[in-house]
């Protein structure tokens, strides 16, 4: 009779402690560095995202790394400047609450149609009349001195006053209704000049930037669906 209790009770125990090992898992442990994701926040206060940690802008770049290129639509420019970080990229401190990186040489962005940046896409295509869409995205071209080719310029030379100088090629993706043709798709190609003053250093900055020439179109593309393609140079 004494033993008569031993097995239930034992299981009774042993149930109760599988029982509360699955409604309280036990969790990983916390990562050493503890960062936020995204770095990047919405207020009310202002209609542009705040960068709430230092990080390197998501551009498509120039060779040198030094001439950014907004992806979207309106096709603006940067000047990305190492001089003026302090120490690595993760490690500075975010001492700044502006709109943009600590390594962009202004918090505001260089268009051909500046201040009118809403009419700044227009200089890089060139449809029929009647045509009714816009650029979905767009990328820069730079040339290396591993692929040569006749007539292009490897990025950057320089002019009498130092200044560095950029020959560079924005390729834009126009998508809608083209001379007639519904759901259309056409590449243009156009060529534009950056002049950075005081190059390399923590006080350059854009100083002039034009195109020099109207766009070139390639073929059109037709029943694209309106896709939002994403123009890439590799």
């Amino acid at each position: 009779m004494k033993h008569t209790y031993v097995l239930p009770l034992a299981a009774l125990v042993f149930f109760g402690v599988f029982a509360s090992a699955q409604s309280t898992p036990l969790l990983p442990q916390p990562p050493a560095l503890w960062r936020e994701v995204t770095g990047v926040t919405n207020t009310a206060a202002s209609a542009n995202p705040v960068v709430t940690r230092p990080h390197v802008p998501a551009f498509r770049i120039s060779r040198d790394g030094r001439i950014g290129f907004r992806v979207i639509s309106n096709c603006g420019f940067a000047l990305l400047m190492p001089e003026k970080l302090t120490n690595f990229v993760l490690l500075t401190q975010n001492t700044i609450a502006t709109n943009n990186s600590y390594v962009m040489s202004s918090t505001a962005y260089k268009y051909i149609t500046s201040p009118n940046v809403a009419k700044n896409p227009t200089n890089f295509y060139d449809v029929p009349a009647g045509s009714s869409g816009g650029i979905d995205h767009a990328t820069i071209y730079d040339p290396t001195p591993e692929f040569p080719t006749a007539g292009e310029i490897v990025n950057p030379t320089n002019d009498a006053f130092g200044n560095d100088i950029y020959h560079l090629k924005v390729i834009a993706d126009y998508s809608g209704t083209i001379g007639g043709i519904k759901n259309a798709m056409q590449i243009f190609v156009t060529p534009v000049t950056l002049v950075v003053t005081n190059p390399k250093t923590a006080n350059a900055s854009i100083f002039s930037l034009k195109r020099d020439s109207l766009p070139k179109g390639g073929i059109i593309f037709s029943n694209t669906g309106m896709a939002f393609n994403e123009p890439n140079v590799v």
